[in-house]
């Protein structure tokens, strides 16, 4: 009954769920929605390599460095992306922790999950906002000359009427 509870579980979520070996890394079970999101058809047995190949070269170091507390045993949630045989990339969040030593093997578990859209929508909103900071500026420079070059004499004062800014035809 439990053992078809989980198998139900495993079956019918989004995210990926893994099973390895701590040691050596190699995967003990992958469930379809990991190979899914990983890229690979539902019955291909993925390998620790096949995952590691499908890693963005960019995030590889990184990836590689939480490895190194996997093998220790520690607890780790780490974002990356993945690249498909096809050239599709998605971003992942993969989480994960000890499960315990089961017939010799100290194994560790993981679920990974689809951020692809969190991961956009973070892009597009520091791509906006990197925009109004370049209009911003460009107001203020706009304001700059103008307060530098126009004929008239013009200045700034502060609460206390001591002066801030003062332009050169004023000064004149």
């Amino acid at each position: 009954m439990l053992f078809s509870i989980y198998q139900h579980i495993i079956t019918n979520v989004k995210d990926g769920i893994w099973i390895a070996d701590q040691v050596t890394g190699e995967n003990i079970i992958t469930s379809a929605s990991y190979r899914d999101l990983c890229g690979y058809s539902t019955d291909t047995k993925v390998t620790f390599q096949m995952w590691l190949d499908h890693i963005h070269p960019d995030d590889l170091e990184m990836v590689k460095s939480f490895l190194v507390l996997q093998k220790k045993g520690e607890h780790f949630e780490v974002e990356y992306r993945v690249v498909h045989p096809d050239g599709k990339v998605l971003w992942i969040r993969d989480h994960a922790l000890p499960v315990r030593e089961f017939g010799g093997r100290k194994l560790v578990g993981g679920v990974m999950t689809d951020i692809t859209a969190v991961m956009n929508e973070r892009s597009k909103f520091i791509t906006e906002n990197e925009n109004l900071v370049e209009q911003v500026q460009r107001a203020l420079e706009d304001y700059q000359s103008l307060f530098d070059n126009t004929p008239i004499g013009h200045h700034s004062l502060d609460q206390q009427g001591r002066f801030l800014k003062v332009n050169q035809t004023l000064l004149n």
